[in-house]
């Protein structure tokens, strides 16, 4: 079976949200014309699906928390579900409430609702960064030094340009772990536009050394745009997993507090939409 890569799950999952944007952007400009009401038809309908959608949410922790529930299938595809559903739902609500707060009660419930819907997102962006891919396993910092490690042991393709390896070698170690003391206790947060500039450095190196090289040797004048084109998509495969080392304790830190705060969230949502529930239809 075709393994997808990172990148195409992550562009899919962008236009999956693009998509939910410009459902909430279209719904925000037409809240006025009175389309849906949230006490009778489809707005009604719609407030209690996406409830329920919201409420499904439960049933991706319960399935990987209990072995005994495997008869409900993988757990990879209860965690699509669950992406799903936290995007339609708030959705689905948003259309019920014409994006509009409404009384106290449903005012407490849309905005715990929105921020579990956000907290959501943030969550999935942190996951990414410490598995492979959206559905893969969770990496570690030893899986991923190793590729460090087997991209450096993969230069022979750079011979001809041993300079060019050697100046990636240290634009690597200097990203994983730099010598300035302030440099250092940043390079967490700093990492990523760190490795761009890297990157765009090797790259001027790479134009330069390999231009070098063909004037010195005219046989591989014919080859040096090939020779370019592989050079820098080596260099940033190299400063892309020396990146993800250099981040890796931080958005694993980041996660173990996103999960603290997250499930405390939902139960938020759950108890303020029973009480609007209970409000509106006894009063």
């Amino acid at each position: 079976m075709e393994r997808r890569s990172p990148r195409s799950l992550l562009s899919r999952a962008g236009m999956g949200y693009a998509l939910a944007l410009l459902a909430i952007v279209l719904g925000f400009k037409v809240r006025e014309g009175y389309y849906l009401t949230a006490e009778s038809g489809l707005g009604y309908a719609l407030g209690i699906i996406g409830g329920s959608l919201m409420l499904a949410l439960l049933l991706y922790p319960l399935r990987k928390r209990y072995r005994s529930l495997s008869f409900l299938g993988p757990v990879s595809t209860w965690f699509k579900s669950h992406m799903f559903l936290g995007v339609l739902g708030p959705i689905l609500i948003l259309y019920h409430a014409s994006f509009n707060m409404g009384s106290t009660n449903s005012s407490i419930a849309m905005i715990c609702m929105l921020l579990v819907a956000i907290s959501g997102v943030i969550g999935r962006y942190i996951y990414t960064k410490i598995h492979n891919g959206l559905y893969g396993s969770r990496v570690t910092l030893e899986e991923l030094r190793r590729r460090v490690s087997h991209h450096e042991s993969n230069s022979s393709g750079l011979s001809l340009l041993p300079d060019l390896v050697g100046e990636l070698q240290r634009l690597e170690q200097d990203l994983i772990q730099p010598d300035n003391r302030v440099l250092a206790a940043l390079n967490p947060l700093l990492a990523g536009l760190r490795a761009r500039g890297m990157q765009w450095r090797f790259a001027r190196s790479a134009e330069e050394l390999i231009l070098q090289l063909s004037k010195e040797r005219p046989v591989i004048a014919p080859h040096a745009e090939n020779l370019k084109v592989v050079a820098l998509a080596y260099g940033e495969r190299r400063l892309q997993a020396a990146r993800r080392v250099a981040q890796f304790d931080l958005f694993e830190r980041m996660f173990s507090m996103w999960h603290v705060l997250h499930f405390p969230l939902f139960l938020m949502m759950v108890l303020t939409a029973i009480i609007h529930v209970v409000a509106v239809h006894l009063y």
